[in-house]
């Protein structure tokens, strides 16, 4: 075995390490410590402060959070207007309802189902019902008797002109 050797280094540092640490401790009565009562203000002040904006923060975050669930309604009101719109649209446009409103409404017909109506003309031709007023200074020129005897015998829907009364 080999006998252990003596570390001479360590005696030397142990003095160098205590005059070391009383040159520290003269730096340290070199400062001046701030009061403890300023201290103990500050940190008050930090704290309040700190308090006062997390109290903010969550009065921002519920104010957003009411502003969040009235938007969210109002999409979901939304939705279910353009839902019924959809199925509003999608009844609308079935060619069924299409063709019933055509008919009733704008008076549709259909050309192979169209009915004409034949009258006869009446034997007073003169109508003195409302608005008509007779003419009573009829000449008896002979084109006009035989207008008038063709459109008894033949009518072939000639029209003929009145006077319309003012009242």
């Amino acid at each position: 075995m080999i006998p252990a050797r003596k570390l001479d280094y360590y005696d030397v540092k142990r003095p160098i390490r205590i005059q070391l640490r009383q040159k520290q401790q003269s730096r340290r009565k070199k400062r001046k410590r701030m009061p403890e009562t300023l201290l103990v203000c500050l940190v008050a002040l930090f704290c309040v402060t700190g308090c006062l904006l997390y109290l903010g923060h969550q009065i921002h975050t519920m104010r957003l959070n009411v502003i969040l669930t009235n938007l969210n309604q109002e999409i979901y009101l939304v939705q279910q207007e353009q839902a019924h719109l959809m199925l509003t649209l999608k009844q609308a446009s079935r060619l069924s309802v299409i063709e019933n409103t055509a008919r009733l409404d704008l008076g549709m017909v259909e050309p192979s189902r169209t009915t004409v109506v034949v009258t006869t003309p009446a034997d007073d031709q003169y109508s003195t019902s409302d608005g008509w007023i007779a003419d009573s200074t009829r000449s008896d020129n002979v084109f006009e008797v035989v207008a008038d005897w063709l459109n008894r015998w033949l009518p072939v829907g000639g029209v003929e002109a009145g006077r319309i009364s003012r009242q």
